[in-house]
């Protein structure tokens, strides 16, 4: 048996384009790609629940980066994530 050909992240198609709102189809064409290598490295590195550190802190990351607001753990549980407000500049 062969393993299953797996498309680079550009090359992946949105079967669900159209069938939702259109803020939403926009999002995905423009972010779809970075969506996808996002999830691969996700399951790539899987960690066991409750304990997701490296997961939350790439979310941490990735929402510090594509929003105007700072994202921050709250305490030390992982998958915790709050906006600690608009970022000044």
């Amino acid at each position: 048996m062969r393993p299953p050909i797996v498309p680079a992240p550009d090359r992946v198609v949105d079967l669900g384009a159209g069938l939702g709102p259109l803020w939403l189809d926009d999002y995905l064409r423009a972010g779809l790609p970075e969506l996808v290598r996002i999830r691969r490295q996700v399951h790539a590195h899987p960690e066991l629940g409750h304990r997701e550190s490296a997961t939350t802190a790439m979310i941490v990351r990735a929402l510090s980066s594509a929003t105007s607001r700072t994202w921050a753990r709250p305490s030390d549980s992982p998958g915790v994530i709050r906006s600690a407000g608009m970022v000044t500049s």
